[in-house]
């Protein structure tokens, strides 16, 4: 979210958070207000019409996400709110930018064209151009990293949860980052050109939530440390099949990875109450949120929407 100005009286609220307070609790002059005045039935009132299947779960940089942004607007607008946005308006726009890979991505294993987010996911992106043969380094908790040369190569290793903690909120969402983070940054260390991590069973459970995720790339604000990609070494995920093509070392991969970058307009939501005890009214109090969510990704009980009511 991209720093808002502070010229504001004591509560600068941006995104959904402000609706949990009624308009009966603004118009009341008691210091501070109690919490009698947050009624059940109006939280409940507004956390499912932003969470409404209406706005196809807000996904960030969507005309989906701005329509909830506008309707937020108008909240503040209906509880009272004074506008502290840009001029005169509870808006504050920002360029958003957005890498991800491309489709015209395509990557080959023995002169076999592999099926980008199907048969392999582009974890970590890289604009690169690779033909090299494949090195397979076995499974991943079994390598020892200091014996290893493998500088300018392509390495294939086989995923592992061992040393990694399943017990985790949306396991399926981390467990690919996680093994990343454990077996294939060490190998980027020792120099690899390339990794390919073939799932194992905890992995293959995870493909479609973490695919989906990898599809999205990666979003950030003007001056932020994801604006470009500066990652050089592509990271590849390929099924459990794929080991029978990797594990004889006499594979090969030709890749052109393309990584596509844009922005686009995305908006802070602000309003404010100035305050009235004449001590503290020169303070400022910060509530912030954000209205954007998942969107559509793959389905999960015949629903492909993820509507964003945590």
């Amino acid at each position: 979210m991209k720093k808002i100005k502070t010229n504001i009286l004591v509560c600068t609220i941006s995104s959904f958070l402000l609706l949990f307070m009624s308009s009966s609790l603004l118009a009341q002059n008691a210091n501070p207000p109690g919490l009698k005045y947050i009624k059940e039935s109006e939280l409940k009132k507004d956390l499912y019409a932003l969470a409404d299947a209406h706005f196809n779960g807000r996904s960030a940089g969507t005309l989906d996400e701005l329509k909830a942004s506008m309707w937020l607007a108008e909240k503040y607008r209906s509880i009272g709110l004074l506008p502290a946005g840009d001029d005169g308006t509870y808006l504050q726009f920002f360029n958003l930018w957005r890498n991800h890979i491309s489709d015209k991505t395509v990557i080959k294993i023995n002169n076999k064209t592999v099926k980008l987010w199907n048969e392999v996911a582009v974890a970590q992106m890289a604009n690169t151009s690779i033909v090299s043969p494949i090195v397979y380094l076995g499974n991943a908790a079994d390598i020892d990293t200091l014996q290893l040369d493998i500088k300018n190569k392509v390495v294939a290793i086989e995923a592992s949860s061992k040393g990694i903690n399943l017990n985790v909120s949306l396991p399926t969402w981390r467990y690919s980052r996680s093994v990343q983070t454990k077996y294939a940054m060490p190998l980027i260390r020792k120099g690899a050109a390339a990794i390919i991590i073939i799932a194992d069973d905890v992995a293959e459970k995870a493909w479609d939530d973490a695919a989906e995720n990898f599809k999205r790339g990666n979003y950030d604000i003007d001056g932020g440390a994801n604006v470009t990609v500066t990652t050089t070494v592509p990271i590849l995920w390929m099924h459990s099949n794929a080991k029978a093509a990797l594990q004889n070392n006499t594979a090969f991969m030709n890749a052109n990875i393309i990584v596509d970058r844009y922005s686009y307009p995305s908006v802070n939501i602000i309003g404010k109450i100035n305050g009235t005890d004449p001590k503290l009214k020169e303070e400022f109090l910060l509530y912030s949120g954000h209205q954007d969510a998942h969107g559509i990704r793959n389905a999960h009980n015949n629903d492909s929407t993820y509507y964003g009511a945590d």
